[in-house]
Order: C-alpha cells, then sequence, then structure tokens
C-alpha cells in the first residue's frame, strides 16, 4: 500500500466515524464526541495535504494538451494516455519526471 493510499484510508475512517455520529444538534451539548475531536485534530494537516496533491494533479494535467483522437504512423505519442497518466502519478507521489 502506498504512502497516500494509506493516508486516504485514514481520512476515510475518520470520516466515517464521524458519519455515524448524531448530528450537532441531535447530540447531547456536554457528551465529546471522539469522532469529531479526531476530525478536527487531523484537519488541518489533512486538508494542507489534499490542497498539495489536487494542485500537483492539476499542474500535471496542465502540461497536457487536450486528449488527441488518433496519432499519425511513427509519431511520439505526446498527448497519448500513457505520458497524461505518468505525469498523473508522479504528481500524487510528489516526485518529477
Amino acid at each position: 500500500m502506498t504512502d497516500i493510499q494509506a493516508w486516504l484510508d485514514q481520512v476515510g475512517a475518520r470520516l466515517d466515524a464521524v458519519r455515524r455520529e448524531p448530528a450537532q444538534e441531535d447530540r447531547d451539548r456536554d457528551k465529546e464526541s471522539q469522532a469529531w475531536s479526531d476530525l478536527y485534530e487531523h484537519a488541518p494537516t489533512d486538508l494542507a495535504r489534499a490542497h498539495h496533491i489536487i494542485t500537483r494533479m492539476v499542474r500535471a494535467a496542465e502540461n497536457h494538451p487536450d486528449p488527441c483522437d488518433e496519432h499519425p504512423e511513427g509519431d511520439v505519442i505526446t498527448c497519448g494516455w500513457k505520458s497524461a497518466y505518468a505525469s498523473v502519478i508522479w504528481a500524487m507521489k510528489g516526485t518529477h519526471r
């Protein structure tokens, strides 16, 4: 499992825990919610990391022209899906090509 997948699983678990909690207005005000506490505690780091990953993915996508339908014989595929896919993977992992 990749570092990003492990992090996504952790974020997903925190979100699932919060979804199982009663809504704020339906909860006893004095009762502390560990699920919400965990979500709040990790929110700044999670949001910063998500923003960073999305920004890298957008930059990777902007480095490619719009998808093309076909390539002339012998043409180096510069606008093909393999090149775009590789760029997105590198962006998610934080590496450069």
